[in-house]
């Protein structure tokens, strides 16, 4: 399929991406997530778009080289958000290569498989704290 080596490549990105923190990073990004809550992380996500953009797409040396993204009080929630985005991503990936989505197909057809679509994506959850216990936001 078109999309085969993308869904799991993403898979390997979202590791790397989790794997950018120290467990003291993790724990100093803990304490941020439960005093700014899911809104707030919501909300920093929505208002640093472009800057998760940026941190996705660069490659592992030139998330080191950017002084800005090693600023503690951003590199922790950067990370955060960005995972989560890449894991979206990862989702949309895994759920179009399921489908056979190609051009020919009738506007019917297509309406219909792009619902299908959808609710796949829907389907599978997104943890807004993919590391270790505890979830600033479960509590």
């Amino acid at each position: 399929m078109l999309f085969d080596n993308y869904a799991a490549a993403s898979r390997v990105h979202v590791h790397e991406l989790l794997t950018i923190l120290s467990a003291d990073e993790i724990n100093g990004l803990r304490e941020t997530c439960r005093r700014l809550g899911q809104k707030g992380v919501q909300q920093w996500y929505g208002e640093h778009f472009d800057l998760v953009l940026d941190y996705v797409r660069a490659t592992p040396s030139e998330r080191k080289r950017k002084k800005a993204w090693q600023v503690q009080d951003i590199k922790g929630i950067l990370v955060l958000v960005s995972s989560i985005h890449a894991a979206q991503a990862r989702g949309l990936l895994k759920a179009i290569t399921n489908r056979v989505f190609a051009p020919g197909l009738s506007y019917r057809e297509t309406t219909a498989l792009a619902g299908e679509i959808y609710l796949d994506v829907l389907m599978q959850p997104v943890p807004y704290w993919p590391f270790d216990p505890p979830d600033p936001f479960a509590e």
